[in-house]
Formats: structure tokens, sequence, C-alpha cells
């Protein structure tokens, strides 16, 4: 089907009407069936081609109700409130992202990608959250460390380093909270640590960042090393959209 999409028939809530000859019944089924059939075909497809509901003699939405549409592009649900497709996406979504695969960053002193994934403009609202889980293991930490950041939209959001004394072989995790803070583009991050030596259990550092969600940013997990023999391995990451 083209787009805009171009339907057989126009979808008209008072056709055919109560004087419709009887021996045209088998005629008004088909068309009933090819209506449903064309439309319900647009209920899913890319952002771009989100249709504008037709309006003769139709109502398809109004506040807290109305037709559901999946942008198949960026995991986005939308909801029509009568005049303008809603982002409903965060209603629906808890793990957006798991990875229990082992990463092993070894061997390089520059920033280095450890978990990349996109966050969808708007997908966040004004009051969207997101949490991510990182647990790694460092195998060996010279003197300097190494800095695990957690980015979005590139800007760091959250720094921890690993000290020169970390234990070597023991399991270590930090939980970050990320999200917006009543506008699309001032954010609030806190983190809580576990496991690292030289800082308090569940300690809590808190980052405000100001950064435009509405469209498309990364969220980024990276980890930087003081010297080419400084490895960790990472072991398990989720991300959840709350």
């Amino acid at each position: 089907m083209p787009f805009p999409p171009t339907f057989t028939n126009v979808y008209d809530t008072t056709f055919p009407p109560d004087t419709q000859a009887a021996n045209l019944l088998g005629q008004d089924l088909r068309n009933f069936r090819t209506d449903v059939m064309q439309r319900m075909s647009l209920l899913s497809g890319t952002f771009a081609n989100r249709p504008t509901p037709e309006i003769v003699n139709a109502t398809w939405g109004g506040v807290g109700y109305g037709l559901v549409y999946f942008s198949t592009d960026t995991g986005q649900i939308f909801q029509w409130n009568g005049a303008a497709w809603v982002d409903i996406s965060q209603n629906f979504r808890s793990a957006f992202f798991k990875d229990n695969t082992t990463h092993v960053h070894t061997g390089t002193v520059t920033e280095d990608v450890v978990y990349t994934n996109v966050i969808s403009g708007g997908q966040l609202g004004t009051n969207g959250v997101i949490r991510a889980t990182i647990i790694f293991t460092p195998t060996v930490q010279g003197a300097g460390g190494t800095n695990i950041f957690v980015r979005y939209g590139g800007a760091v959001v959250i720094t921890y380093n690993i000290a020169a004394g970390a234990q070597i072989g023991v399991p270590y995790r930090f939980d970050v909270l990320f999200g917006n803070s009543g506008v699309t583009n001032a954010q609030r991050a806190t983190t809580m640590n576990n496991g690292f030596p030289g800082a308090p259990q569940s300690q809590v550092v808190v980052l405000n960042t100001a950064i435009d969600s509405t469209v498309n940013q990364n969220f980024t997990v990276t980890a930087q090393n003081a010297n080419n023999g400084d490895s960790q391995t990472f072991s398990q990451y989720l991300l959840e959209i709350l």
C-alpha cells in the first residue's frame, strides 16, 4: 500500500444507507472486509509512516482512548488522541535491553564502548527514567585504575574509577538511574555503587545534565584504562525504561 495510504473506500459510518438495495448486500460485505483489512494493515510500520486517521463521520480517539500504532523502526507505541499521536511506550516497557554475554575490555588506554543503545526521541516523555545495571570483574588494575563512563547523547552522566587497589576477580556492580526531571531537556542521574574498595557501600552520586531527549540519543557504557595491561570482564548488563 502506498504512503500516504490510498484506501479503496472512504471510511464513512453513514454508508450504506438504510435505503440501500438488498441485492447489494454481497458487495457491501466485500467492501466492509476490504475497509477493515486495509486499515488494520496500518496499525504498524515505520515512525515516518504513521497515518493520520480519517475524520469522515468517524471518531478514532479522545482523552484516554484511541487507535494504537506500533513504530517498528523506533520501538515506540503511539495512541491517537483525536488530534495527534501520543507516545505511550513507557507504559508498557520494563526490560529494554539485556546482555549476559561476556565482554572483556583490555589492552588499550583509549575510551572504548562496551554497551550502546539508542533511546528514541520522545521515548522518555517528561518524566521517563532509564535504569541501568552493570556487573563486571576487574582482572588486572595498575596505577591509575580504570574509569567507567555512562553517557547519554555523548555527555557523561556518571563516572566511576576502579582504583589500583581493586579486588581482582571479585564481581563489582553499580546501578544508574537517569531520566527527565519534568521537562524534556533537563535530566537527573544517580548511581549506587556496591563492592568498590575505598568507597562506602551504597554510595550515591548525583549529576544533572541538560540534553534534548526529543531526538534520538545514544545511551552508552564505556571504559578507559590508565595502563595497557589493565582489564575488566563485563558479565551482565540490564537496561530498563521505566
